[in-house]
């Protein structure tokens, strides 16, 4: 264990008797600062863990291998927090590192339950119910540019999850979510109310004779009005002469990209999978129409799911240099830097 590691507990003092409400909503903060982080072993499955401290009743530690735990990928740091007590308990955990100023640089949350500390007293090899964490949480590269006089700064926040998941409790008030977001997703696709028709090419396939082309195409039936601030560029090609619902051609965009763009700005989710999948697709075509967010949250699904080598450092960096992808150019220069005597001796 860390004998330089303190912490810093921050919590609500009241003044008088309050009125029990139940389980406790408030958020409790700890500060976890893990001293002179560079001089830390980074060999493979070596971790450095806090002093326990208290937090919503229970005992726990936070748990850092700064060359990664077993399972992690090489040049990342392993982080955990372990529930330390004999009984279990249902949180939303955030956990995060901040450097000078308090600007965040990586974070993590769980909504989970943690069991109880098994009845051994001692931390399996395996990690239990007890322990939930992140085996990627960042780049080590990252975490040293963060560094604050040498100290890695942890803020751990947690606040309890029961109450809201008690609807029989006397105390819980059934409270309606506001309906807008899901009105707008069942106005996806809905041909009677949309006033712009996409017509989106797919590629060029062979028809009856082989010497013959056909085009194929699909329909996607949008409203202008939320285009504009979604996608304020392809709201642009919506502008009618007033005569009728315009119909616009889409030709260098796959279909199932546009419907995952469609989608999306209508409100909904597209799945981690599929995010994955088609992520630089998503990213040209939310580039190319305005779709900012869209972009973000593709760049980020499509660095977690590359693994950056030397033999495709280059083809990456022009690509987020070409995109204007902050996020990926960012990691592949986290790469260069932890890299530099391997990318040197390939030169």
């Amino acid at each position: 264990r860390n004998e330089q590691s303190t912490t810093r507990v921050v919590k609500v003092v009241d003044v008088g008797t309050t009125t029990s409400v139940g389980p406790r909503r408030e958020w409790e903060t700890i500060e976890v600062r893990i001293h002179n982080f560079a001089t830390l072993s980074r060999a493979r499955g070596v971790s450095v863990v806090s002093p326990e401290f208290a937090c919503l009743g229970h005992t726990w530690n936070l748990e850092v291998y700064p060359g990664g735990s077993d399972d992690s990928e090489d040049g990342w740091v392993s982080v955990y927090i372990n529930n330390m007590s004999r009984e279990g308990i249902n949180i939303y955990l955030l956990f995060s590192v901040r450097k000078y100023g308090g600007r965040e640089i990586a974070f993590e949350e769980f909504h989970n339950d943690f069991g109880p500390l098994d009845d051994s007293g001692d931390e399996a090899d395996e990690r239990g119910d007890n322990s939930r964490g992140d085996e990627n949480f960042a780049h080590l590269q990252k975490m040293l540019k963060g560094l604050v006089n040498g100290t890695l700064i942890f803020e751990v926040r947690m606040r309890m999850r029961a109450w809201e998941n008690n609807a029989s409790s006397a105390n819980s008030l059934f409270i309606p979510e506001n309906p807008l977001c899901k009105h707008i997703l069942k106005m996806f696709m809905n041909e009677d109310s949309a006033d712009v028709i996409f017509e989106v090419s797919d590629k060029d396939q062979k028809g009856e004779h082989a010497n013959k082309q056909t085009k194929t195409s699909t329909s996607f039936y949008t409203h202008h009005l939320l285009l504009q601030d979604s996608a304020p560029l392809l709201a642009e090609l919506c502008k009618s002469d007033g005569e009728g619902n315009p119909t616009i051609r889409i030709t260098d965009v796959k279909p199932d990209i546009f419907r995952h763009m469609l989608y999306y700005l209508y409100g909904g989710k597209i799945s981690s999978e599929d995010m994955a999948a088609n992520a630089k697709d998503i990213i040209d075509a939310a580039d190319k129409y305005g779709a900012v967010n869209l972009k973000l949250e593709a760049e980020a699904s499509y660095i977690k799911s590359t693994k950056l080598t030397i033999e495709n450092l280059l083809d990456n960096l022009l690509y987020a240099d070409s995109k204007n992808c902050a996020l990926l150019k960012e990691a592949v220069i986290d790469y260069i830097v932890g890299n530099g005597n391997d990318i040197l001796g390939q030169v």
